[in-house]
């Protein structure tokens, strides 16, 4: 469930003008540019790496019983 909330939210990120409307707003000094593009990249990516190695480990998981259960 967690996955699917994290991809969705990465999607979302993506597809909408959330972020680059707040990149626009703190446009000035070069450092506050940084802070602001490192934090949406963070926040972006993070949900994706988090969303997608959840569901990576949960099926292996499943797969991983499924084989002992079989023998």
């Amino acid at each position: 469930m967690i996955s699917i909330c994290c991809l969705s939210l990465y999607y979302y990120f993506e597809t909408s003008d959330l972020l680059p409307s707040l990149l626009e707003e703190t446009r000035g000094t070069y450092t506050q540019e940084f802070k602001a593009n490192f934090v949406s990249g963070l926040l972006k990516y993070g949900t994706l790496a988090i969303g997608s190695s959840i569901f990576i480990i949960l099926s292996f998981i499943l797969i991983k019983e499924r084989i002992f259960k079989a023998r």
